[in-house]
């Protein structure tokens, strides 16, 4: 969970309030993946701005700068670096799903990415 408020100067009270929260719905946080007053542009693999919670530029180019997949293995760590950017790319891994259920690496399915990519 990330929490992220506009004014540093109540960070004390918006906390407390977002502890009450926690508690009312009897919801616990792990201590040692908990973090305060973190002011990186990164945290955890993503990017915090002004603007919210964005992509990680270089999780992008990986994927972009990735050869087309030649085997499942290739096109698995394709759909697991996907995966980890699916909350800023909704439905896109689909074509690369299809190509997994198929089990035929070639013709179609170079197609198939070359339009998503």
């Amino acid at each position: 969970m990330v929490v992220k408020f506009k004014m540093k100067t109540r960070h004390a009270e918006n906390l407390a309030s977002i502890f009450r929260v926690l508690r009312k719905y009897q919801l616990r946080l792990n201590p040692e993946k908990c973090s305060f007053r973190v002011k990186a542009e990164k945290f955890s693999g993503f990017m915090f701005t002004r603007r919210g919670i964005e992509a990680n530029p270089e999780k992008c180019n990986t994927i972009i700068d990735m050869r087309n997949p030649k085997s499942m293995k290739e096109v698995q760590q394709l759909t697991e670096r996907i995966a980890a950017l699916a909350h800023f790319l909704s439905r896109i891994d689909l074509p690369f799903k299809q190509i997994l259920r198929k089990l035929d690496f070639g013709g179609e399915n170079d197609r198939m990415g070359s339009r998503v990519i």
